[in-house]
């Protein structure tokens, strides 16, 4: 039996809400930190999730989500501005939602797709 590493793990979901899902490069600590940590996503199994939609949609893990709960956070857009949705962190469905709206550039999605500006001061 060999090493397993990150890149060498799968998830096989053949049960729950996100089945089914197959996929490699699984890794806990990169996901948890990802999905759970700075998004609050609670499972694995969602925070595999959100990494599949990302993988297949071609698009960055992080930086439109996280932009997105930061600029509700600070009250500069608000949950209208967002199509409705309630971005803020732990909310797995809305994140899922935004993440299909940002690669189909639906709704506000379509600006979230041009990218953040972020620039020290």
């Amino acid at each position: 039996m060999g090493e397993y590493h990150g890149c060498d793990l799968w998830a096989d979901l053949k049960k729950g809400p996100y089945a089914p899902l197959k996929m490699v490069g699984v890794s806990f600590s990169m996901s948890g930190r990802e999905w759970g940590h700075y998004q609050g996503v609670k499972t694995y199994p969602a925070m595999w999730k959100c990494k599949e939609l990302t993988n297949r949609y071609g698009m960055d893990q992080l930086t439109p989500i996280l932009y997105a709960m930061e600029l509700l956070d600070r009250d500069i857009i608000t949950q209208a501005e967002l199509d409705g949705l309630d971005l803020r962190v732990g909310n797995e469905s809305a994140i899922m939602e935004m993440l299909r709206k940002i690669a189909y550039r639906e709704g506000v999605g379509d600006v979230f797709a041009e990218g953040s500006c972020l620039r020290a001061v």
